[in-house]
């Protein structure tokens, strides 16, 4: 009993460390990011932000056209943690402020599905008892990828104003979807859902989220996904290899390697038993 309450005590304390930590160091506007102790991360985190939308072509500057209200724009920062919570990277996210878009106008559909968590778990226990393996890829800045049909202004991203010979700000006219756009999600999954039945994936239907590849020799690889987080199961790494390879040609995307975490539950394996 002793030994249990001394792991309680040192989880909490570790919590709580955890919280503060997060707590002082995540700004919450770009200046205080710019003028905090760590403002030469938070601005290579920027500039790498920045650097995906200019290889992504997400916009095209413009001046703003007469009678054309543009949506805002804002930065949202974040600390990555591993699962013993120590600092993976710095995250800067630039984000249109979607709220103001008008239904009808600027978008039409905006819904798009989410895995359950209960299939999630059902898919970790067929992992464990048929002792398939299971990798986990991240797709760098999925919404990204999405097609925006919408003609879309947003004011430039705060600390990176560009202007016109005449002096004129200039303006972002979105090409591609971004994150805070009331379409943005629905967007990236119309495309993951393209690039996956591209590849030869099928979508299961009792679960939108969940992609079923099956080979001539009735191998199965089996890919749920949470927004831009994938994890793919199948019963050989050269399975799931190729798999990755595939995805690599269509996204940008991070190797996590094994499964170890997932919507903040961290995941451990005894394979032996």
């Amino acid at each position: 009993m002793e030994i249990d309450d001394a792991r309680e005590l040192a989880y909490s304390a570790a919590h709580q460390a955890y919280a503060a930590s997060s707590e002082l160091l995540v700004p919450k506007t770009f200046k205080q990011a710019m003028a905090g102790a760590e403002k030469a991360q938070w601005e290579e985190a920027c500039q790498q932000e920045i650097a995906a939308h200019m290889e992504n072509g997400t916009w095209q500057l413009v001046e703003l056209p007469h009678g054309r209200t543009p949506v805002g724009s804002r930065w949202v920062f974040h600390i990555k943690r591993t699962a013993d919570g120590s600092i993976e990277r710095y995250k800067a996210r630039l984000v249109a402020q979607g709220f103001s878009q008008r239904p009808g106008w600027d978008y039409v559909e905006s819904f798009a599905p989410t895995i359950r968590l209960s299939v999630v778990r059902a898919l970790f226990a067929l992992v464990a008892a048929d002792d398939l393996e299971c990798d986990s890829i991240d797709i760098t800045t999925a919404f990204l990828n999405g097609d925006l049909e919408e003609e879309i202004y947003m004011k430039p991203p705060e600390g990176y104003e560009q202007y016109s010979r005449d002096g004129r700000l200039l303006y972002c006219l979105l090409l591609k979807a971004l994150y805070g756009l009331k379409q943005g999600g629905r967007q990236w999954y119309l495309k993951l859902s393209e690039v996956m039945k591209e590849i030869g994936f099928r979508k299961v239907r009792s679960e939108p989220c969940v992609y079923l590849w099956e080979d001539s020799t009735g191998g199965k690889v089996v890919v749920p996904t949470y927004v831009d987080d994938c994890h793919i199961i199948g019963k050989t790494k050269e399975g799931i290899q190729h798999i990755k390879a595939e995805l690599q040609r269509h996204f940008k995307l991070r190797d996590l390697g094994p499964t170890s975490w997932f919507l903040g539950v961290d995941i451990k394996r005894n394979r032996s038993t």
